[in-house]
């Protein structure tokens, strides 16, 4: 019978990519709790790290006022970073600014209906016009009219 193993001794022998991806995700996580303890209280929820590629620290903004804000901040965040042991070596930072949520909800639009007296006047309209296609149209767009109210 074989002995159960924690998953990361598994993956730690793996070889290759692995453990590069595991070591890379938790020097991510490393820097995201350095950068939020470095940064203005009122950065912390709008600011992520995003990656970390030779020696470029990526940081996501979630509007462009907060990346904004984000940029000037980032030379004395890259000063303090630089000079923390136990952190990847970061020379610079890049931001994006990607906002919560990136896919807009579809707006349900509500229909549009005419007053009583603008389908009216265009049945009117309609009644009046010689031409066959466009007196369609005419009477047509009136049917989009609310009942006249009593």
């Amino acid at each position: 019978m074989k002995r159960s193993q924690p998953l990361s001794s598994v993956l730690s022998r793996s070889g290759g990519l692995v453990p590069r991806l595991l070591g890379h995700a938790h020097a991510l996580q490393r820097l995201e709790e350095a950068v939020l303890e470095r940064l203005p209280q009122a950065l912390r929820t709008h600011c992520r790290v995003a990656n970390l590629r030779e020696a470029t620290l990526v940081l996501q903004a979630d509007s462009p006022v907060w990346g904004a804000r984000l940029r000037y901040s980032a030379p004395a965040l890259v000063r303090e970073l630089t000079g923390s042991r136990g952190l990847p070596r970061v020379r610079r930072i890049e931001i994006l600014v990607r906002p919560a949520g990136s896919k807009q909800a579809e707006r349900k639009t509500q229909p549009r209906i005419l007053g009583a007296q603008a389908a009216r006047m265009l049945r009117e309209v309609a009644a009046s016009t010689e031409d066959p296609e466009l007196r369609r149209a005419w009477a047509r767009l009136a049917t989009r009219g609310s009942e006249p109210e009593d």
